[in-house]
């Protein structure tokens, strides 16, 4: 791994756990998941258009090469727009120490999606390592408290939903990258995620599908600095992941972010007064070994040749 891969590794695994504390706020403040995702991404679009429209006219490209990047980047925006909403709910109403490290089953997906669509074959010790995050389930099974205010099933089928979710968006990602700039690829995958957000915010609205109870008069009716800095956050984190996908294997990148659960257990415990941090620490530090294996298995020296990937793509 590259310097370069560090860094970028880094920023999105900090920019993760941030955004999620601060969608557990907001949602704290009663405002929708749908809400959060769009109004997040629809800032994050606006702030980058200028910067993205420029790049479009630097470099144009042929009509054959939008068409064939359109699909992908759709798909990819369908997935993510509706994972990410499913993201926000789950950890709006789950424990963050529990939410997180569910997010390990994420490179499981993203694995078998990168070798089914792209060609990116999995080692043995990647698979065995995929196996070795699975096991850390059983040690997050065993803190899960039956308390009150513990989280509900449904917020950890949400949980589940997103990964699938986001796992398969992260492949069609991938592959409109092969086709165009990181930057034109952000801003259009913002553009597109905000957009289904909003349109099932639009539905939910209109068929009087709502939380169970009603917020005060005073939730989401002014402007919250959260508002800002959620998309600060998602800008940081989408713009790392999409630079990532570009340098190395979606299955060894996705297990990598796995390394934000230990994060969000210790925040979980600190910020939310969560219990039983010793259970989901384990279950986080097994699940981040399994991580530690999936990248030995895809690249042993370290070492990554973007050709490989172009070539997979092709």
């Amino acid at each position: 791994m590259t310097a370069l891969s560090l860094a970028l590794l880094l920023i999105r695994v900090a920019s993760s756990v941030w955004a999620s504390v601060l969608q557990k706020q907001l949602f704290a403040h009663w405002y929708r998941p749908t809400e959060i995702v769009y109004r997040g991404l629809g800032w994050m679009t606006i702030a980058l258009a200028p910067v993205a429209i420029g790049s479009f006219l630097m470099h144009p490209g042929d009509s054959d090469s939008w068409a064939v990047l359109a699909l992908p980047l759709a798909v990819a925006c369908l997935l993510d727009g509706v994972g990410n909403v499913l993201l926000v709910a789950s950890i709006g109403r789950g424990e963050l120490s529990v939410i997180g490290p569910i997010n390990s089953y994420k490179p499981l997906v993203g694995l078998l999606g990168a070798w089914w669509w792209l060609g990116e074959r999995p080692t043995s010790l990647s698979l065995w390592g995929m196996l070795v995050i699975l096991s850390g389930t059983w040690c997050l099974a065993q803190g899960r408290s039956t308390d009150r205010g513990a989280t509900p099933l449904h917020a950890i089928a949400a949980r589940f939903a997103s990964i699938v979710l986001t796992a398969l968006a992260s492949v069609f990602l991938k592959e409109a990258l092969l086709r165009a700039s990181w930057l034109e690829v952000l801003w259009g995958w913002a553009l597109g995620s905000s957009v289904v957000a909003m349109s099932i915010d639009m539905l939910m609205r209109r068929t009087g599908l709502s939380r169970p109870k009603e917020p005060p008069p005073t939730a989401g009716g002014s402007w919250d600095p959260k508002l800002a800095w959620i998309s600060l956050a998602y800008a940081a984190l989408q713009g790392s992941t999409v630079l990532l996908f570009s340098t190395i294997p979606i299955g060894p990148a996705l297990a990598l972010f796995q390394l934000s659960g230990i994060l969000q257990v210790f925040l979980g415990w600190q910020l939310f007064r969560e219990t039983h941090l010793g259970w989901r620490l384990s279950a986080s530090l097994v699940m981040a070994v399994g991580a530690t294996m999936v990248l030995l298995g895809e690249s042993p020296l370290g070492v990554y040749n973007p050709e490989g990937v172009l070539e997979a793509g092709k």
